[in-house]
């Protein structure tokens, strides 16, 4: 924290976050509740599948992209923290 860049704006804060794992989906196109929904589902299925983990929260979606990018060429993730259960 002490070599980080100071903020241009008020409105910016900076703090620090724990690390944790997390399972990410990764994906294009328009971030609607829709597309969410979906690749929330996709996460479920795969993590279902992995017998070593298990959810540890809620999920959370990012957006990488300004509004005026090709929908194609947005990054959009799904991500929920997971632990292990070892």
């Amino acid at each position: 924290m002490q070599t980080a860049p100071k903020p241009l704006y008020d409105e910016v804060q900076l703090r620090e976050v724990a690390g944790y794992d997390a399972a990410v989906v990764r994906y294009s196109g328009t971030n609607t509740s829709q597309s969410i929904k979906e690749n929330q589902t996709k996460l479920i299925t795969w993590l279902k599948a992995q017998p070593d983990h298990h959810l540890n929260g809620t999920f959370f979606s990012a957006q990488y992209d300004a509004p005026f990018v090709l929908p194609f060429l947005r990054r959009n993730e799904v991500m929920i923290k997971i632990g292990n259960l070892q």
